[in-house]
């Protein structure tokens, strides 16, 4: 069985992906965590970890199969339904969470576990989203023309530079950013503007 299975996701996708393969190793790893933590080594998918009997429970046992169900497991159902652009750096930082979590599949700290599982979830939408947003950066300067609309440089007791720079979309120009450096540092502008 396909480990995206076991969230009930059953469409296909590339599963020789880098990114993919990465997320898989991460689920499996996950999932494993999972039933060894609360004894359940033939467990079929999510849905018989959340319908666990309670009373069986420690409190803090129960209060992590809550929010298994509340937060968790959405969210990862969620996550083997994402189209992930394959990105090194989301990749390197699937890995460290890979290794963090197989440190402590020894489980001589059971908590320990729980902490890396809800970290694991609690963390991934923050590294998807800098990755997207860099995407979608990326996307947008292949669209639009940037465009240094003014440089004036003025006496010594004033403003050095000033740049005001502005972007071409189409046949509309957006001002988007103005940019000025006092006289004291305006070395590090030309600096720069010479690379």
């Amino acid at each position: 069985m396909n480990i995206r299975e076991w969230f009930g996701f059953d469409k296909e996708y590339d599963s020789k992906q880098d990114i993919n393969m990465c997320i898989d190793e991460l689920l499996e790893l996950y999932v494993n965590a999972i039933k060894k933590y609360f004894s359940i080594y033939d467990a079929p998918d999510f849905r018989s970890i959340q319908n666990i009997d309670r009373a069986k429970l420690s409190v803090g046992e129960s209060m992590f199969i809550e929010w298994l169900t509340e937060k968790g497991f959405p969210y990862l159902k969620k996550l083997v339904a994402l189209k992930l652009p394959n990105n090194e750096l989301l990749i390197s930082k699937i890995e460290y969470e890979k290794y963090i979590l197989e440190e402590e599949m020894d489980f001589e700290y059971p908590d320990d576990v729980r902490s890396s599982l809800i970290g694991i979830v609690n963390n991934m939408p923050e590294y998807i989203g800098a990755v997207t947003e860099i995407s979608a950066t990326v996307n947008l300067n292949s669209v639009i023309n940037p465009v240094v609309q003014r440089v004036s440089l003025r006496d010594a007791l004033d403003t050095v530079v000033a740049v005001t720079t502005q972007y071409k979309v189409g046949s509309t120009c957006c001002s988007i950013s103005n940019y000025q450096e006092p006289a004291l540092h305006v070395g590090s502008l030309f600096y720069f503007w010479r690379l």
